[in-house]
C-alpha cells in the first residue's frame, strides 16, 4: 500500500447538511484558508437545490436555476443526487498538487470499492480548455471511472499556503441535462440501492486506509471559520459579479 500524509498528523472530518451553492463554496474556501501545519480537512456535503457550479475560469453561460462559480478550476457540474467531497491540506504536506490529486483519487477508489463498485483510475485522458464543455464529458488522467464512464469529477486550486480539492461523486444523476454527450457513470448503475450515508461512510474509510499514519477527528467549525465563510459568501460566492464575471 502506498503511504501518504506523513506530514499530516490530524485530519478533521466534517459532515454537513445540504446547503446552497454559495454557502458550500464559501465554507470550502474558508477551510483552505484556515488550514495550519500538521492538519488537514475532509468535508462531505450535499446541496439544498440542484445547482450548476462553474469552474473559476470557465466562460459564464446563461442557465436556468441556481448557479455558483467555484474557487477551483475545471468545467461545469450539475450538483444533484450526489455527494460532494472537499479536501484542504497545507500546500506541501502530501507532496504538492499532483501527489494530492493522486492520493485523493486512490482514497476514493478504495472507499467506492468497499461498496462493491468496480472502479479504477483513468490511465490517460485529455487536458481540456475551460470552455471545452461540461466536466463529465471526458475523463481526465487519474479520475475515477467505471466501465469507461466517469464517476467522480474533481477540481483543485492553490489558495495561499493550502491546496483545496473538491469534487462530485455521482449517485444517480447522469449530467445529461447540461446538454452534453456525457460519459457520466453514476454509482447506482454499479451498486443498487446505495444511499448517501453509505457513500459518506465508505469515503471516510477509504481515506483512512490510503492516508496512513494520521488521526481522524469528527469536527465542528469554529466561530472564526464561520465568520470568514459569512464574508466570502456575501462578498464573492453569493455575488453576481463573481458568478458571471466571464
Amino acid at each position: 500500500m502506498r503511504e501518504y500524509g506523513r506530514a499530516v498528523t490530524v485530519w478533521h472530518v466534517y459532515h454537513d447538511p445540504p446547503m446552497s451553492g454559495a454557502r458550500n463554496m464559501a465554507i470550502d474556501h474558508a477551510l483552505a484558508r484556515s488550514i495550519t501545519d500538521g492538519t488537514a480537512a475532509l468535508r462531505l456535503y450535499e446541496w439544498s437545490e440542484p445547482t450548476v457550479s462553474l469552474g473559476r475560469n470557465e466562460p459564464a453561460r446563461g442557465r436556468g436555476g441556481a448557479v455558483v462559480r467555484r474557487p477551483t478550476g475545471g468545467r461545469a457540474v450539475l450538483h444533484r443526487s450526489e455527494l460532494t467531497y472537499a479536501v484542504a491540506v497545507p500546500a506541501r504536506a502530501l507532496g504538492g498538487p499532483r501527489a494530492l490529486y493522486r492520493a485523493v483519487s486512490e482514497a476514493l477508489v478504495e472507499g467506492l470499492r468497499l461498496l462493491g463498485a468496480e472502479v479504477t483510475l483513468a490511465p490517460d485522458g485529455k487536458t481540456l480548455r475551460p470552455d471545452a464543455g461540461p466536466c463529465f464529458d471526458v475523463p481526465a488522467e487519474g479520475e475515477v471511472v467505471a466501465g469507461g464512464g466517469k464517476l467522480v469529477g474533481s477540481a483543485q486550486a492553490r489558495m495561499g499556503g493550502a491546496l483545496l480539492q473538491h469534487g462530485s461523486i455521482l449517485i444517480e444523476d447522469d449530467q445529461s441535462t447540461l446538454g452534453s454527450a456525457s460519459t457520466a457513470r453514476p454509482l447506482r448503475a454499479l451498486v443498487e440501492d446505495v444511499t448517501i450515508e453509505d457513500v459518506r461512510d465508505a469515503v471516510v474509510r477509504g481515506f483512512q486506509r490510503r492516508l496512513d499514519g494520521t488521526s481522524w477527528r469528527p469536527s465542528a467549525y469554529d466561530e472564526a471559520l464561520l465568520a470568514m465563510a459569512d464574508r466570502l459568501e456575501a462578498e464573492r460566492y453569493g455575488n453576481d459579479e463573481w458568478t458571471w464575471r466571464r
